[in-house]
């Protein structure tokens, strides 16, 4: 009897499963982003504003077959203050990229969720104004350059989707614009399953031993990235290497104050090498730092909304070619997102919004300060693990 009931179980859930991907039903994803940046400067003072958006649609014309359309906005509007032979001036540099994406994909049923793949067309548009204006406000048309370019690409992608609800999945994609698949890009995020068969069930309360207060949680990142790049130099005819490492490390530890109630800090170090050939310089640049932050789940569902808040201090020092610098940055911020608890040990998170500022201080006249805001369903996840 209970082997019939769980085989009647499973059959039910593929059968739920598989109503995803029938004709009528969709997928809806994005996020909007705006980033402000600031740099104080006796001579050069710079503002910068970076909007920033996309948006993906798509809608299963056919059982297994969905028919999407990606549309993503990309601007950036910058002001920077220079004196030049005694006059000053105001250049602004404005630019704009919009990318169209129509795809088709073709899902199959995979456990519990599904795996994908497809094809499209990117389309990108991009265009660029810089002006230069006098302080008085008269124009200076001898600095005014315009720039417009189109990109067509071919895009190929697979990928799977997991579910957390009924109406909520984790989808990992692949994606390449080349044949064969020499670059390709893994990208995360969360889609939102829409159609008239999909009603969302609510949650039910169930004991999370994960969030119980008394337990650990630590997590981290580490990453290692290696640039270099030729520059060829017309004045000199000559060929020049710009090449840099970086290695970072973040790691972290928490402590639950008390049921749901996340108390930890992060301690964020890296290291830096480059090499300029042109110039002759070498240099060598670390960082290390402190980010003491209290998260708040809240409910005992398996998969729940959260609050993070966070406060940060770095420190960093520079030194090229003997001649040693530092700064530092000090900033604070507060996400919002999602949590799933996967299994006894593991908590999978993903932001769905966010806010933070950034001030950096360079101990001279010369200060920064950035601010942005994000919020959508694509962005990056985190795997925390959770020990007594």
């Amino acid at each position: 009897m209970k082997k019939q009931l769980f085989t009647g179980a499973l059959l039910l859930w593929g059968g739920t499963l598989h109503a995803q991907i029938e004709k009528g039903n969709g997928i809806l994803s994005g996020t909007v982003s705006i980033n402000y940046s600031q740099t104080e400067s006796t001579l050069e003072p710079v503002k910068r504003w970076q909007p920033a958006a996309n948006l993906t649609v798509g809608r299963f014309v056919a059982d297994n077959w969905l028919a999407g359309l990606s549309v993503g906005a990309t601007t950036s509007f910058a002001t920077e203050s220079q004196l030049v032979l005694g006059r000053q001036f105001t250049n602004r540099n404005n630019t704009l990229t919009v990318t169209t994406t129509p795809f088709v994909r073709r899902y199959w049923k995979f456990t519990t969720g599904y795996v994908f793949a497809g094809a499209g067309l990117a389309v990108a548009v991009s265009g660029s104004r810089q002006t230069g204006v006098e302080s008085s406000g008269a124009q200076v048309n001898s600095i005014d350059n315009r720039n417009r370019s189109v990109n067509v690409s071919p895009r190929l992608e697979a990928g799977l989707n997991y579910f957390f609800t009924n109406r909520l999945a984790l989808q990992l994609a692949a994606s390449t614009n080349s044949i064969p698949f020499n670059t390709a890009g893994l990208d995360a995020g969360l889609v939102y399953w829409t159609g008239p068969g999909r009603k969302a069930s609510p949650q039910r309360e169930r004991t999370n031993p994960q969030t119980d207060a008394g337990r650990w949680l630590v997590e981290g990142s580490f990453s290692v990235n290696n640039q270099s790049a030729d520059q060829y130099q017309t004045t000199i005819r000559q060929t020049s290497r710009v090449s840099s490492t970086t290695y970072s490390i973040s790691p972290s530890v928490g402590y639950f104050i008390g049921k749901n109630k996340l108390l930890g800090v992060s301690l964020p170090l890296s290291w830096s090498s480059f090499r300029s050939e042109l110039l002759d310089e070498t240099g060598h640049v670390w960082s290390v730092g402190v980010s003491p932050y209290y998260q708040q789940y809240w409910t005992s569902t398996r998969l729940t909304p959260f609050t993070r808040v966070n406060a940060s201090y770095t420190y960093l020092k520079f030194d090229v070619d003997n001649d040693v610098d530092d700064l530092s940055s000090y900033g604070a911020g507060v996400s919002v997102g999602l949590a799933y608890m996967a299994g006894q040990r593991f908590i999978i998170e993903t932001s769905l919004g966010n806010a933070s500022v950034n001030v950096v201080d360079t101990n001279g006249p010369n200060k920064a300060w950035n601010a942005s805001i994000t919020a959508g369903l694509t962005g990056n996840f985190a795997i925390r693990y959770v020990f007594k």
